[in-house]
Formats: structure tokens, C-alpha cells, sequence
């Protein structure tokens, strides 16, 4: 492979990283941290009776278990993943219509 090649595959791979950015909002419980770009592609909610977490899925939770725009319970836990739109993890955004829908583990 020549650099000319390595250098279009590199250049192709930024421009699919970047396409798939999101903005996730932050925090834990009511304390907001503000938005960040996510590469993961996708915004996360994490939420039990001790707290309540927003952010990126950094650990690819919900890659794991292929919720995009969805939400999973476990007992009193609940994670929530979407990347309709930047910040759609606030307040559930637009998750609010599949909430009803919770698949349990």
C-alpha cells in the first residue's frame, strides 16, 4: 500500500467518524455538564433509584445490545440510547414514545 492510498482510506475514515458525530448532553442527575461531540454515534441514559447518568456510550452499551432509539429495564434500572438528533438524551427526549416499550433482561 502506498501513502497516497493510506492517506484517501485515512481521509474517508475522518469523514465517516465525523458524519456519524452526535451531540450528547452530560451530567449526573441534576447536575447538567453541557453537550459534547460523541463519535460513538450514540447518546446514553443510565438511570436507577441511587442515579441517574447522560452522556456518550463510551462503553458501547448500547451497541451491545442493539438498542438505537430504544430502552432496556433490569429490575429498577433503565438504560436509554438514541442518536436521532443531537442531545435526544435529555429529559429522554426523543425516546419518550418507546419508553412504554422496555424490553427487560
Amino acid at each position: 500500500m502506498n501513502s497516497k492510498t493510506i492517506l484517501i482510506a485515512l481521509a474517508v475514515y475522518l469523514c465517516v467518524t465525523v458524519a456519524l458525530a452526535i451531540k450528547c448532553h452530560t451530567g449526573v442527575d441534576t447536575v447538567a455538564a453541557g453537550s459534547v461531540e460523541c463519535s460513538e454515534g450514540q447518546c446514553m441514559n443510565s438511570t436507577s433509584v441511587e442515579s441517574s447518568v447522560f452522556g456518550c456510550d463510551f462503553s458501547q452499551v448500547c451497541e451491545l445490545f442493539q438498542l438505537f432509539d430504544g430502552c432496556i429495564s433490569d429490575g429498577d434500572k433503565v438504560v436509554c440510547c438514541c442518536s436521532s438528533g443531537d442531545n435526544c438524551n435529555v429529559n429522554q427526549g426523543s425516546l419518550k414514545n418507546v419508553v412504554s416499550n422496555l424490553v427487560s433482561v
